[in-house]
């Protein structure tokens, strides 16, 4: 089921200092009361958690780090820095502390880092750049799990485009994060870095 801004659904609107087409926000409520039945559902969870506190697998299986310095792009350098007083991950980009509107710092409990293939598609952008993808359907690879200061390698798979991505510790094991929110950042294998700050 598909809801567009463009096409004059209920729940968007423009608001806010940013350019357009940065400034539309979205009130979920009008959405779930127009999704038909097969989208009132909440989505299963994409990954697997722990179901006590101290038995996520980078308790287990990982190593202490202070931090993840990431490079997606020559413009897109962020990091992650361990809060052991929130007991979260703290995101900066390209150094600089990442905020949401309000002004409170973006943390999350989980980092899921994946090396995934990023091809360029035949459509481009208003400036003639070619709009990349991101193939992640029927493919896998190298992965890093950042939970509670410490993090541990892993590998990735996933099915169809429905399917969940699979996150397998190096005992084979399914990796189960911390309850809490969890950050993706995925990381092209072609010219993208990963690097974990003891």
């Amino acid at each position: 089921q598909l809801f567009s801004f463009d096409a004059g659904d209920d729940g968007f609107a423009r608001q806010g200092p940013r350019q357009a087409p940065h400034n539309v926000y979205l009130d979920p409520a009008p959405l779930l009361a127009a999704a038909d039945a097969d989208h009132r559902a909440a989505p299963a969870a994409q990954f697997g958690y722990a179901p006590t506190a101290g038995t996520q697998t980078t308790v287990a299986q990982g190593t202490a780090a202070s931090g993840l310095d990431l490079r997606l792009s020559p413009e897109a350098t962020p990091s992650w820095t361990w809060d052991p007083v929130g007991r979260t991950w703290a995101r900066s980009e390209a150094g600089t502390p990442a905020t949401a509107a309000d002004g409170a710092r973006v943390t999350a409990t989980n980092v899921v880092v994946l090396r995934v293939e990023v091809v360029a598609t035949d459509a481009v952008d208003p400036a003639g750049n070619a709009v990349p993808e991101t193939l992640l359907a029927g493919r896998g690879g190298e992965a890093l799990v950042a939970t509670a200061g410490r993090t541990v390698p892993a590998t990735w798979s996933k099915g169809a485009d429905g399917d969940p991505v699979v996150l397998t510790a190096p005992d084979g094991t399914p990796v189960l994060l911390a309850p809490g929110t969890t950050w993706v950042e995925l990381v092209p294998t072609g010219g993208g870095t990963v690097a974990v700050v003891p």
